[in-house]
C-alpha cells in the first residue's frame, strides 16, 4: 500500500473554478483577446515566477491589448469575474484531517492570500513562501 505525507491541490483550475462564460462574455462585449493574452507565455510566465506583481500583470495585458481605456476596462471586469469552489475537491482535505496536512499550492503571484480566501476549508492555515526571483530553478 502507498501511503501519502500530505494531499497536494492547486488553487486555480482546481480548487478555484472561474466562470468562462462570464469571460467569454467579457471578450465579446470589448472584442478583445483577453483570456490568450492574458495566458501569453510573455505575460503570465513572470507572474507565475513572481517575477512580477499581479498589478504588473495586468498592466502588461492592457499594454498587449494596444493600452486603450477599453482595454482597461475589459481587464479590470475579467480580474472580478467570480469564482466557484469546487467542493467535491475542497472536501478531500477534510476526509484526511487528522491523518496527513492539506497542501495548498499557487503561482508565486504577490496575493497568494487574498486568491485563496474563499476556497480553502474553514480552519486551514495559510502559510506563503516568497516568490522565487531571478535565478531560482527549484521551483520553476
Amino acid at each position: 500500500m502507498t501511503t501519502f505525507d500530505a494531499i497536494l491541490c492547486d488553487l486555480d483550475g482546481v480548487l478555484r473554478q472561474f466562470d468562462h462564460a462570464v469571460q467569454a462574455d467579457i471578450e465579446a462585449r470589448y472584442g478583445l483577446p483577453l483570456r490568450a493574452t492574458a495566458f501569453d507565455p510573455a505575460i503570465i510566465t513572470p507572474a507565475t515566477l513572481g517575477h512580477i506583481t499581479t498589478a504588473q500583470r495586468g498592466d502588461s495585458i492592457i499594454t498587449a491589448l494596444g493600452g486603450s481605456e477599453a482595454a482597461r476596462k475589459a481587464v479590470a471586469e475579467f480580474k472580478a469575474v467570480p469564482f466557484r469552489v469546487d467542493e467535491e475537491v475542497r472536501a478531500l482535505p477534510a476526509a484526511t484531517r487528522g491523518r496527513m496536512p492539506p497542501v495548498l499550492v499557487t503561482n508565486a503571484m504577490d496575493d497568494p492570500r487574498r486568491r485563496a480566501a474563499g476556497a480553502v476549508t474553514p480552519g486551514s492555515r495559510h502559510g506563503s513562501r516568497p516568490p522565487c526571483r531571478k535565478g531560482c530553478r527549484a521551483r520553476q
